[in-house]
C-alpha cells in the first residue's frame, strides 16, 4: 500500500529543502547515531531517512547496500505521512505491507520499527528506524531509545544548519 502525503506536505517538503542535506556525503555524526541504533536493538538494519518528493534517501545507513528506495514503497513514507512512530513487528501479517517490494524481495523486511525525525519548526523531515529480516516484538526500552536518538539527530540537523548559514554570511 502506498504511503499518503503528510497533511502540510509543501510545507514539509519546503523545509526539507532549507536544511540542504539531501544527497550530501556521509557525516559522522549522523553515522554514529544509527550505528547506536542499530547496536542497541540488536537488528542488522538501521537508517535515518529523508523523504523528498519521490523518494526515501538514506543520510546514514548500517547494513544496506542501496543509498534510496522509491516513497512509494517507503516505510518511513508512512511514519512521516501520520507524524507518528511506526512499528511493524511482522510485515507478512501487516496488509499495508505484506506485498510491498521490499518485504518479498531483498532486503527482505520482516521488522520495522522508525520514528520521526523532525525540523525545529516541527515538521517532520524523515525518520530515524531500525529494520530485521525476522518478525519480532520491540521492547519498550528500545522504542524510548530510538526516540532519544532521533532527538540527537535532530540537534546534529540544527548544529548542521547553523554552520551552513555561518558559512553563507
Amino acid at each position: 500500500m502506498e504511503p499518503q502525503k503528510a497533511y502540510q506536505e509543501e510545507k514539509r517538503l519546503q523545509v526539507l529543502h532549507q536544511y540542504h542535506i539531501l544527497d550530501t556525503l556521509p557525516e559522522p555524526c549522523f553515522d554514529t547515531i544509527v550505528l547506536q541504533a542499530s547496536r542497541h536493538c540488536r537488528v542488522p538494519i538501521a537508517l535515518f531517512t529523508l523523504i523528498d518528493e519521490s523518494r526515501q534517501w538514506f543520510k546514514a545507513n548500517v547494513g544496506l547496500d542501496i543509498e534510496e528506495t522509491d516513497r512509494a514503497v517507503s516505510f518511513c513514507a508512512h511514519a512521516v505521512a501520520s507524524d507518528a512512530p511506526l512499528v511493524v513487528e511482522d510485515t507478512l501479517k501487516d496488509y499495508r505491507f505484506a506485498a510491498n517490494p521490499l518485504v518479498v524481495g531483498h532486503p527482505k523486511i520482516r521488522f520495522y520499527a522508525g520514528v520521526p525525525v523532525r525540523a525545529a519548526s516541527n515538521e517532520p523531515l524523515g525518520t530515524l528506524c531500525v529494520i530485521d529480516h525476522f518478525p519480532r516484538s520491540f521492547p519498550w526500552k528500545d522504542f524510548l531509545l530510538l526516540q532519544e536518538l532521533a532527538k540527537q539527530i535532530e540537534a546534529q540537523l540544527e548544529i548542521r544548519r547553523g554552520k551552513d548559514a555561518h558559512r553563507q554570511s
